[in-house]
């Protein structure tokens, strides 16, 4: 059996590619190995070009086995979630068509209110599709005597993403790919882009490639780092509950 092929989209708010952002301001992830959180963005992207591979790791609020995640945003929300009130990314990423991600396991990621979450996680739903639901939640105000869950606590709306994911089974586990299969790359600049293609030897095998170029603010290589608005995976028992304790 065979997958039919996406068909092309012709609107101005929607893309036919998504792409993954090699580093995020806030939290880092500590399923992320400290070698790959010691380099930079553009460092994370020249590995990744070199291997041909990208890593898939469990992410928050995300139940099940590892993914790789993406934004299908198009130009102008990617600008946004570089240098908006709501940025999450540096400025390096790689991209490729949607149906590139569809036939290799992946789709969009779909949203679960978070007084729903615990049922979602405790249901019997396999791992491949729980690790494509990510909780979508404003956290509530208590009355006085009251009480509720830490989880329905603390914000989690991140839908402004529009994120997909590709869901992997197993330690190690990540999304291979060839050249002739990347679509797009984000960059601060053309100029950066030519720059690390150089440098990896790859001008006439990536010479395809569309590039995004969006400058935007660099992430400080030491501790202290923050997003531009409150990161909600401090909390040491939200970090427990979505298996994200640095135990």
């Amino acid at each position: 059996m065979r997958i039919r092929a996406l068909r092309p989209l012709a609107q101005a708010d929607l893309s036919n590619n998504v792409v993954h952002f090699t580093e995020r301001w806030g939290t880092e992830n500590p399923q992320v190995p400290q070698r790959i959180r010691d380099l930079d963005a553009r460092e994370r992207l020249g590995s990744i070009m070199l291997q041909r591979r990208i890593h898939a790791f469990e992410t928050f609020f995300t139940y099940g086995v590892p993914v790789v995640c993406f934004t299908e945003a198009t130009r102008e929300g990617m600008y946004a979630l570089i240098n908006g009130t709501t940025k999450r990314y540096v400025s390096w990423g790689i991209g490729f068509s949607k149906d590139f991600i569809l036939q290799n396991g992946g789709g969009p990621a779909y949203y679960v209110r978070g007084d729903m979450w615990a049922d979602f996680v405790a249901s019997n739903l396999p791992d491949t599709i729980k690790a494509l639901g990510t909780m979508f939640w404003p956290g509530v105000d208590l009355a006085p005597g009251e009480n509720a869950p830490v989880t329905w606590m603390k914000k989690n709306e991140w839908a402004h993403e529009r994120e997909w994911r590709v869901p992997f089974s197993g330690e190690g586990a990540g999304l291979a790919f060839q050249y002739r299969d990347v679509s797009t790359v984000v960059a601060p600049s053309t100029r950066a882009w030519l720059g690390l293609v150089k440098e990896i030897g790859a001008e006439r095998d990536l010479a395809h490639v569309v590039v995004i170029d969006i400058p935007g603010p660099e992430k400080p290589r030491q501790a202290g780092s923050t997003p531009s608005e409150e990161d909600p995976y401090g909390d040491p028992d939200v970090r427990r509950l979505i298996g994200l304790d640095d135990d």
